[in-house]
């Protein structure tokens, strides 16, 4: 028993230790090798290589390479944003001490990634303008098309895909760039076209005699199914794959959600959820449009309600929105949603549920006199409120009639010089727009009833990301608010300088500003904070 003891109790002790001194009969090379093709499959092989040559005095080349493994280490297999920042900016630096340029660019590449999963978009733009300038003697399509794809640009990733693949030998290229392809048409609803490129995926990777690293592009082809409603065959494909899919986290991970998803379509809310937990339990970091963890938690409330489960539903209500306001993800959530015909979770839901469970009726009678209270207190607040916002607007609005009065073509030459600073986009760039912006709102462009961001990008010859970027630099807006306080402005202008403009209807405003006449008092009263009846009156009042 005293041998069978010893055995157990000390073996991996001993394993462990001739593991480690194992690591000593490798040169820095053989190291260096051995952490850059470590199987996907086996990642924590590349933490034991990367560590062991860190810590040998070895050259700046070297510590930056073994940096840059580790990095991608913490980025794949453990999904932790500051080990692999703080990794990734070790590499950067020493890449920099060597002149390395290739290494920069990579680097820069990964720092773009990390941001990205993040929706951290501002910091993603940046680094892809160093990939682009410490990257221009080499090709970085491939990683480009990818970080396209991650931010939502659609259009720019099925561009640079397309370049790929007409780029000669270079046939691992051009079978993920039709990976991408066949992604982005998933996510843009062209289904057609996304089985198509999946089927040239694996005639190309056939005719080349490339190993698929994915098994035929599994997840993609699961995802397809599923956004073409055939729950059944979505569901086949992954137990077809199965073999492969257990070898990986990843891919476990990958294939519990789309379990739940497809359950959840399917009716079956208890083995949704059932799904969503198990995948939640095991949970790993994907690089991916969808923010996997977070889609869960919101599948996985939406089953619990249907379940009538109150605590898990608060639960995972919580998580979903904790994760989503952290990551400003609601965009993307409201996309996804969309594809899926699903619903999007209002981040304050469960605080609302949680307070209406709570001791509802032992302080009613308090409650109500509270309530009696409020509304006295909030009358006077809001006519406060909305005497001292409308005091505001008319401000502006005379400020601005000032400027257009005195202004000039050098003097607001000069006002743009001024206001771009510290910028991280085109310089030209950014003042074509604000000049395109300028002419835009003195011809009153923006009456047309229907503007959108991409139409008014493509007007202006930019995109959608510069465009915003602008917007909200300059105008303090979004896009949006931007163009409504725009219309809402005209209408204002006109009810202060055209007497028999205020005895027209609440229609013909809308109308002859643009804007919906379902949505109109509800722009006006976000931009006004009042009604156009009240905004009247408070108008009478300071011309008097």
């Amino acid at each position: 028993m005293k041998k069978l003891f010893f055995v157990l109790y000390f073996f991996p002790i001993i394993a462990l230790a001739q593991e480690k001194d194992s690591l000593f009969k490798y040169s820095n090379d053989e190291l260096l090798h051995k952490a850059q093709n470590s199987n996907h499959l086996a990642q924590n092989k590349v933490l034991q290589y990367a560590s062991e040559l860190l810590k040998r005095n070895v050259s700046d080349t070297l510590t930056c390479y073994a940096y840059y493994e580790l990095g991608g280490y913490y980025t794949h297999s453990e999904g932790n944003f500051a080990k692999s920042l703080s990794c990734f900016n070790k590499s950067l630096s020493y890449a920099k001490k060597t002149n390395d340029s290739y290494m920069s660019a990579i680097t820069f590449s990964e720092l773009a990634f990390l941001y990205a999963k993040e929706s951290k978009y501002d910091k993603t733009l940046y680094y892809i303008n160093e990939i682009k300038k410490n990257g221009k003697n080499y090709d970085f399509n491939l990683d480009l098309s990818d970080l396209y794809l991650l931010m939502g640009d659609f259009s720019s990733s099925k561009a640079l895909s397309l370049k790929i693949i007409n780029v000669p030998n270079e046939p691992y290229f051009t079978s993920f760039a039709y990976e991408n392809l066949a992604s982005c048409y998933n996510y843009t609803n062209e289904l057609d076209s996304a089985t198509f490129y999946i089927k040239k995926h694996k005639e190309h990777c056939k005719e080349k005699s490339i190993n698929i690293q994915h098994d035929g592009l599994w997840d993609i082809e699961v995802q397809n199914f599923i956004l073409r409603k055939q729950y059944d065959t979505a569901e086949e494909r992954i137990n077809n794959s199965k073999k492969y899919i257990d070898q990986s986290k990843t891919e476990i991970y990958l294939a519990n959600y789309f379990y739940s998803l497809i359950n959840q379509k399917k009716g079956n809310y208890k083995k949704s959820l059932e799904y969503c937990e198990l995948a939640l339990k095991n949970k790993v970091a994907l690089a991916s449009f969808a923010n996997y963890e977070l889609e869960l938690y919101k599948i996985a409330a939406e089953n619990a309600e249907k379940l009538n489960l109150a605590e898990k539903e608060i639960y995972y209500l919580k998580k979903y929105s904790q994760g989503a306001q952290k990551i400003n993800y609601q965009e993307k959530a409201a996309f996804i949603a969309k594809l899926y015909d699903m619903d999007v979770i209002d981040p304050m839901k469960e605080t609302i549920k949680a307070k209406n469970r709570k001791a509802v009726y032992l302080y009613s009678g308090l409650g109500f006199l509270a309530l009696v209270l409020s509304f006295f207190i909030w009358k006077f607040t809001t006519s406060r409120k909305e005497k001292k916002k409308f005091l505001e607007t008319i401000a502006r609005l005379e400020q601005n009639e000032a400027l257009l009065k005195v202004g000039s073509a050098e003097i607001v030459e000069k006002e743009l010089e001024s206001k771009i600073k510290n910028n991280d986009i085109n310089e030209a760039a950014e003042k074509m727009i604000l000049k395109k912006l300028s002419n835009f709102e003195k011809k009153y462009l923006f009456l047309k009833p229907e503007i959108t961001a991409g139409s008014l990008a493509s007007d202006f010859n930019t995109n959608v990301v510069y465009l915003s970027k602008v917007i909200k630099k300059h105008k303090n807006n979004n896009f949006n608010n931007y163009i409504n306080q725009l219309k809402i402005d005209y209408v204002i202008l006109e009810l202060k300088t055209n007497p028999t403009y205020k005895n027209y209807k609440v229609t013909f405003w809308a109308e002859d500003c643009g804007i919906p006449y379902s949505t109109f008092v509800k722009v006006f009263n976000q931009q006004t904070g009042t009604t156009p009846s009240r905004f009247i009156e408070y108008l009478e009042e300071y011309k008097s």
